[in-house]
C-alpha cells in the first residue's frame, strides 16, 4: 500500500490503509454510494483531519476574510474549506477560498533540509498532487 510518508506510519496504519482499499475496490455499492458511506473507508487520519478543520471554521465564522491554503495538493483541503463555508454561512457571499499550488511539487528543497528531514517527499517534485484542471473541475462540480 503506497502511502506518501511511510517513515511515519506504522505498519499497522499500512495495513489499515491496504485493507481500505480492498474493501473499497471490492464493495459492490454505486461509487456515489460508496461516497456517501465514505466513513467506512477513510482513515480515522482522514476523518481526524477534515475535522479539525470543521473545528477551526466554527472558530472564523464571525471572522471577516479569505481563507487560503497554501499547498492544494489533491484538493480536499481547499474543497472542505469551500464546502464548510457553504454549509455554515451560504448567504456569505464576501469570503472567498483561494489555494496556492505549484502543481509540479516542490521547485527544488534547500540541503539544510534534507540534512534532518525524514519526509520522503522532500525532494524535487515531492508533494506533487493533482494537476490544476482536474482540481479547477471539483471546484466547478462544487457550483
Amino acid at each position: 500500500m503506497k502511502s506518501r510518508d511511510q517513515k511515519s506510519q506504522s505498519s499497522n496504519d499500512l495495513s489499515q490503509f491496504g485493507a481500505a482499499e480492498a474493501l473499497f475496490s471490492n464493495d459492490p455499492a454505486d461509487l456515489i454510494e460508496k461516497i456517501e458511506a465514505f466513513p467506512k473507508f477513510a482513515s480515522r487520519q482522514a476523518i481526524a483531519k477534515f475535522l479539525t478543520k470543521y473545528e477551526i471554521f466554527k472558530r472564523i465564522l464571525t471572522v471577516n476574510g479569505s481563507i487560503v491554503e497554501c499547498g492544494v495538493l489533491h484538493g480536499a483541503g481547499l474543497l472542505a474549506w469551500a464546502k464548510l463555508s457553504s454549509i455554515f454561512e451560504p448567504a456569505n457571499h464576501v469570503r472567498k477560498v483561494i489555494g496556492f499550488d505549484t502543481f509540479g511539487g516542490f521547485p527544488s528543497v534547500a540541503e539544510e533540509d534534507t540534512e534532518t528531514g525524514t519526509f520522503n517527499e522532500l525532494k524535487k517534485g515531492g508533494l506533487t498532487g493533482s494537476a490544476i484542471d482536474n482540481v479547477l473541475e471539483a471546484v466547478r462540480c462544487m457550483t
